[in-house]
């Protein structure tokens, strides 16, 4: 198993032009009561969302699932977390994260930089989920460096996707990189049925200057 954190360094100098972002969160929580479906969703009051997490308060148990977790497909500003519970009693508490990305302004002296909020992209890889395993990946351009991605199914509810699962996702490891290639994002799904949603694979870009 591998965990990994992507993070900001803080510019350490005392220059008055020295860039200043930092990270900000929100958190909305909610219940799925017993055999229920939910898609809850979180979105940034300040800063620009980058990415997110989605937790439930229990122990491992597979009569709960994450079935997505990343951009809401109709939304590119809120973080979408979709549970299922299989439990026939028992309700669970879950939250959603949106993690807010922020930029103190930089005195007008400096003549220099636009806000890193506008110099993201964000790179897609789309494709239909097909039966049994698929893997997909996003990267950025070369002029650009990945700070992080995500997985999502394009579906209208989580009740159609609720037998799909998502084993694997994040710097997939290679031969060359065993502790996962920076460059990519990959996404790896399970299908055990013939419906064929549509599968994204989302990589935030930032030039790499």
């Amino acid at each position: 198993m591998i965990v990994m954190a992507t993070c900001l360094l803080p510019d350490e100098t005392d220059d008055a032009c020295a860039r200043n972002p930092w990270i900000s969160h929100e958190l909305v929580t909610s219940t799925v009561g017993p055999g229920d479906g939910l898609d809850l969703r979180a979105a940034c009051s300040t800063g620009t969302l980058i990415s997110g997490g989605c937790s439930a308060d229990t122990f491992p148990d597979d009569e709960l699932s994450l079935m997505r977790s990343g951009f809401a497909p109709d939304n590119r500003d809120e973080w979408l977390c979709s549970f299922k519970s299989l439990h026939e009693s028992v309700t669970y508490e879950v939250a959603t994260m949106a993690f807010c990305l922020n930029e103190d302004p930089l005195p007008a002296e400096c003549g220099c930089c636009p806000p890193l909020a506008e110099q993201l992209t964000i790179r897609q890889t789309n494709e239909p989920l097909r039966n049994g395993p698929n893997r997909l990946e996003a990267s950025c351009e070369d002029d650009e460096f990945l700070l992080i991605g995500n997985c999502m199914l394009d579906v209208p509810a989580v009740s159609e996707v609720e037998s799909v699962t998502m084993f694997r996702y994040g710097y997939p490891p290679t031969d060359e990189h065993p502790d996962g290639d920076y460059s990519k994002w990959g996404c790896s799904w399970h299908n055990p049925t013939g419906y064929t949603p549509r599968a994204l694979a989302n990589a935030v870009c930032l030039p790499a200057q």
